[in-house]
């Protein structure tokens, strides 16, 4: 059973940004498998001391409450399929931590594969702006204001590189080959195309995510003034002198809102915008409707919810107009509906302790190692941003968003159990 940590099978794991590209299935048959594995390994050795931290507790807790939900539901199949074995996510994290530990090269392995993936991706992705095809033949979607890249018809690709930007700057930070200079560059492309990709959402959790780095990282001052004035001054160029993208990332915003009021007129200007009124809508009137509905949920069965991937099914018993969709389009309002108010409160409350490790790190820097430091950074920013409640989100339980959500557990228990991430005094 000590093949499963063998350096063969890390080259499963420098191909998961790339599994992630092709789709849901291959990264998430990859994690299943190892859960599997690492479970027989730890029955076989009797070695269960891995599970003994809070963080597995609060998700234990967690998984028997969407468990239960879902026994408790009016779609009992459904739900249970994504309840059931939704702790091989966890798993899997506790698995790569192993490997990872077991494996002294693992970092300065990963990180050229890595780097490979993503920049192909970032150069298809200004392929695709450019000549509206990326290098596959994937037509550019929604009128010009998106980008999705390898990703087809999906329009997930600023979705991607963020969530997966974080973990790339943590494997950066852990290998020992670093050009701090080409890696400023490779970022200011990535970060102008998530911009460019035209999710709105991602691009504020970027935002978000820079001034985590810039406050916290332990870097030069002069990196960090130049990315913060840059991350003011690219945006706003772009919105000038790209008719498209600013109707996509400004004027969109503002009219979803209800701050700006849009009116149809005759002749060559079809649309007009008017400014400025108080905002009527949570993100959107489409985004405020599927909060209502799924606050209706929560109030008919406010301890365990409808069960996991209800709301497609259930919205329609709660709504009066265009409250239905797949999902409520944001983490904790879903979690309110699907699975009620414990499961709520348990995310919630990881969110605050992700905030309270980070400051704690923060306070502590003089006596961690600089690497293990700026990795923990990255490492709770991408924990940070993905949990972060006040912007809508995907379906919180879809596999492909669990596997990136999850990938950065087995760094996590990695950083803090290096043994020589804190100084002795």
């Amino acid at each position: 059973m000590q093949k499963i940590f063998d350096k063969k099978v890390s080259y499963l794991i420098y191909f998961f940004p790339l599994f992630l590209i092709l789709g849901p299935a291959i990264p998430d048959l990859i994690l299943s498998l190892f859960s599997i594995l690492f479970l027989y390994y730890c029955l076989l050795n009797k070695n269960f001391k891995l599970f003994k931290n809070k963080i597995f507790y609060c998700y234990l807790i967690f998984w028997i409450i969407i468990v239960l939900s879902s026994i408790l539901s009016d779609l009992k199949v459904i739900s249970l399929k994504q309840s059931l074995f939704h702790i091989r996510f966890l798993i899997f994290g506790f698995f790569l931590y192993l490997l990872i530990k077991k494996n002294d090269d693992f970092f300065k392995n990963f990180f050229p594969f890595f780097f490979l993936t993503l920049l192909v991706t970032v150069i298809d992705g200004y392929y695709q702006f450019f000549f509206d095809v990326n290098l596959l033949g994937f037509e550019r979607p929604y009128a010009n204001q998106r980008l999705s890249g390898f990703f087809g018809d999906e329009w997930i690709l600023g979705s991607y590189l963020l969530r997966i930007l974080p973990i790339f700057l943590c494997v950066y930070f852990l290998n020992p080959r670093k050009n701090n200079f080409l890696l400023l560059i490779f970022i200011f492309f990535y970060v102008i195309l998530i911009f460019l990709s035209g999710e709105r959402t991602s691009f504020f959790l970027l935002i978000f995510f820079i001034l985590i780095l810039i406050i916290f990282l332990r870097f030069s001052k002069v990196y960090k003034i130049s990315a913060l004035i840059l991350l003011l001054i690219i945006p706003i160029t772009i919105i000038n002198i790209n008719e498209d993208m600013r109707e996509r990332m400004f004027n969109q915003i503002f009219v979803g809102f209800g701050i700006f009021e849009e009116k149809p007129t005759d002749g060559e200007n079809p649309r007009k915008i008017i400014c400025c009124k108080m905002p009527k809508y949570i993100f959107s009137l489409g985004h405020t409707k599927h909060y209502e509905v799924a606050y209706k949920m929560f109030l008919d069965k406010p301890l365990f919810g409808h069960g996991l991937k209800s709301f497609r099914y259930k919205c329609k018993d709660f709504q009066k107009d265009i409250g239905c969709s797949s999902h409520p389009h944001n983490t904790y309002i879903q979690l309110l509906a699907e699975s009620g108010i414990i499961s709520f409160t348990i995310v919630l409350m990881l969110f605050f302790f992700f905030c309270y490790l980070l400051l704690k790190n923060y306070l502590n820097k003089i006596k961690i190692n600089l690497n293990i430091y700026n990795a923990r950074v990255c490492i709770l920013g991408s924990f940070i941003i993905n949990l972060f409640p006040l912007v809508p989100s995907g379906n919180f339980f879809t596999n492909w968003l669990n596997v990136i959500y999850f990938l950065p557990f087995g760094f996590l228990l990695y950083l803090y159990n290096y043994p020589l991430n804190e100084k002795k005094n």
